[in-house]
């Protein structure tokens, strides 16, 4: 358990496996085990970048980009950037065929573009922080999105999600430390006809 010289800082996601199983932890950090990135994981990078498209242009536009435009960089730049970044198709397990994955992502990203954007208005995306907490090493992470009013962490689960995951408690605590914000979570489904959650659909 002795911390190795190439783990630099935590992260709310490295705290919040070891608060899940520290021997999942132990294993990553520590003994640099890596698992295969799945479909899942690969639709998330990508929907989460193309939501970021959107958003860094509203900064100073303050309009959303039309529906047409969110699907092209889906398809054009999205998708293909994270299975690059997960090693490419071969590396990837995919727990759903890959063009039925890439359709879903297509899916996801309009659902999420047409009724969760217009309701923010950045002020930043993908922004770093680091803290000093008294740990071994610093906290790092990076914000997806903040507004004047709150803090925005968005999620993708195969399901509907109605109410706050523990890793989520501890990663929001993070967050509003970094920033003195309150935390929304903003979580879009990849079922068959996606569907979005947000503190407007359940206040959980």
């Amino acid at each position: 358990w002795v911390l190795p010289h190439w783990v630099r800082h935590f992260s709310p996601s490295s705290l919040g496996m070891f608060q899940r199983c520290p021997e999942q932890y132990r294993q990553r950090y520590i003994l640099g085990i890596k698992e295969r990135p799945t479909s899942n994981l690969t639709l998330g990078t990508s929907i989460h970048n193309t939501f970021e498209h959107n958003l860094i242009q509203k900064i100073e536009s303050q309009q959303d980009l039309p529906t047409s435009e969110v699907v092209e960089y889906y398809l054009d730049k999205g998708w293909p950037d994270a299975i690059e970044r997960d090693g490419g198709s071969d590396e990837i397990e995919w727990t759903r065929d890959e063009t039925e994955a890439r359709n879903t992502g297509v899916k996801m990203a309009t659902v999420f573009h047409e009724q969760v954007s217009p309701r923010i208005q950045p002020l930043s995306t993908e922004e770093e922080f680091t803290l000093e907490w008294g740990g071994p090493r610093p906290l790092f992470g990076k914000i997806d999105c903040t507004t004047e009013l709150d803090v925005h962490d968005w999620k993708t689960s195969s399901k509907k999600v109605n109410k706050m995951k523990p890793a989520w408690r501890l990663q929001g605590g993070i967050y509003m430390a970094a920033k003195q914000k309150p935390v929304s979570w903003d979580i879009v489904t990849s079922a068959k006809e996606p569907s979005v959650v947000t503190p407007f659909e359940s206040e959980d």
